[in-house]
């Protein structure tokens, strides 16, 4: 594990370092790795080395394949980088479409949840690897 994904695994899934770490992976993502995420366009600077991003990766591939709800939040806030009332507004409608009621009523407060246990998520697997 590199030394910056283990910097900022020290503060806990909701510290600075940790949330910074997610930002500059959804932005590599963005605009320099991930089949699929790649966008051409103006380019933001990320301050993250290939190696931990492609660790990062890995953990993201875990995910989307157990969690795709969380796969798609992550993908959804860090990579396409909307706000926690698009992705309200998102959930609203695919609720409203599929006649789930938690989706239908879900709330930028509710995202914010959602996103502070996908860290937790994130973290804890990062946790697991480094032992």
């Amino acid at each position: 594990m590199t030394s910056e994904i283990m910097y900022a695994l020290r503060g806990g899934p909701d510290s600075l370092e940790f949330m910074r770490l997610l930002d500059n992976f959804g932005i590599w993502c963005r605009y320099s790795g991930c089949t699929g995420f790649h966008s051409s366009g103006e380019s933001e600077t990320y301050v993250l080395t290939d190696e931990s991003a492609l660790e990062l990766d890995k953990v993201m591939s875990n995910i989307k394949a157990h969690h795709e709800f969380g796969f798609w939040l992550f993908k959804e806030y860090y990579i396409c980088s909307r706000d926690t009332v698009e992705i309200a507004v998102l959930m609203n409608r695919y609720g409203r479409k599929t006649r789930d009621v938690a989706m239908a009523h879900a709330s930028s407060k509710m995202v914010d949840k959602l996103l502070s246990r996908l860290r937790f998520t994130i973290h804890n697997i990062l946790t697991e690897e480094e032992k």
